[in-house]
């Protein structure tokens, strides 16, 4: 039978007869379960008469056989129809009786019918991407210094192009309840460096380890982090080491940038992107941090004891989290 679209134009109503052979085979299949199951006085367990079970249980029976007989065949007759349903089915005007067929109405939600012309007339535009040589000469700049490792440097003072590896304290010269002291044990400040402040370069060139320098830094009004415009700090500096930076062979990199990694994870409050390379070997120590773009701008190298792998995070560290960043 032909579905019946209702006013809604995604609600469809089938009517749905199952044959009354196909009832009697069923009641007939029911009665027999019955029969190994139904405890009656008077009859051994699995001997009960088929006509007794039959008057005994008549509705239990009839409404097993609809709860078997009315999916079996909405199922059928939808997808003789070629209708998908979206939505359970709402069965009305349900009609059986012993000895005859079975017959109900079922309405139901189908997906709605949309039309789509004109887009094969679409043409999406793909625009030329050119890649410039001085393009590509940053990104492998940035990539040797991603993979940068650094080594002490003994018997002579800092000098521009060194890293000072140093402790620090620096206390806010204004009260102000958004801005908190901060604390940094072992970490690699670039001496001239050209994102280094400059009172960190003035005042730590010359120094060897051991030395201990006091000094302020007045932030701009135009500083790039928000956090620090116009403010001033006061900071204690010692200088625990001197290190030299040395950048890997372009074709080195190469090599080991199938073997990297670029796992995402968190260090106390501070997002941390992890880089792992293979086949160098570096001194054990605490977290380095260098100073770039700015005093809270870091770049930590964990080191490990002397293995086949070295690991190292680069991050921003929040102005109030940079104690947690502490070996």
């Amino acid at each position: 039978m032909s579905p019946t679209e209702t006013a809604e134009s995604t609600t469809r109503e089938i009517e749905v007869k199952v044959p009354a052979e196909e009832v009697t085979r069923e009641t007939d299949a029911l009665i027999q379960k019955y029969q190994k199951l139904a405890r009656i006085p008077g009859f051994r367990r699995g001997h009960v008469p088929a006509s007794v079970i039959r008057q005994r249980f008549r509705q239990d029976i009839q409404n097993d056989v609809v709860d078997a007989l009315v999916p079996k065949y909405f199922r059928k007759e939808t997808e003789r129809l070629g209708l998908t349903p979206i939505s359970q089915p709402r069965v009305t005007d349900l009609h059986v009786h012993d000895g005859e067929g079975l017959h109900f109405k079922a309405s139901f939600d189908v997906m709605p019918a949309i039309k789509v012309d004109g887009y094969k007339e679409l043409r999406a535009e793909h625009p030329e991407t050119v890649v410039t040589d001085q393009e590509v000469d940053d990104q492998l700049k940035a990539l040797q210094e991603s993979k940068a490792t650094y080594s002490p440097v003994e018997g002579r003072s800092v000098e521009d192009g060194d890293f000072a590896q140093v402790s620090l304290d620096g206390t806010p010269k204004m009260e102000d309840e958004g801005t908190k002291p901060v604390h940094m044990d072992d970490i690699l400040v670039e001496i001239a460096g050209k994102n280094t402040m400059q009172e960190f370069t003035e005042n730590l060139r010359g120094t060897n380890p051991g030395d201990e320098r006091t000094f302020d830094v007045n932030y701009p009004d135009d500083f790039s982090d928000e956090r620090l415009r116009g403010k001033a700090f006061a900071y204690k500096v010692k200088v625990n080491a001197i290190k030299q930076k040395s950048l890997p062979e372009l074709t080195m990199i190469s090599r080991r940038k199938s073997e990297s990694s670029r796992p995402s994870t968190k260090l106390g409050n501070v997002s941390v992107m992890v880089w792992s390379t293979t086949g160098s070997t570096k001194p054990s120590g605490k977290p380095r941090i260098s100073f770039s773009p700015s005093l809270f701008a870091a770049t930590i190298s964990t080191s490990l004891r002397p293995s086949s792998s070295t690991r190292s995070i680069s991050a921003w560290s929040e102005v109030c989290g940079l104690s947690q960043l502490r070996a």
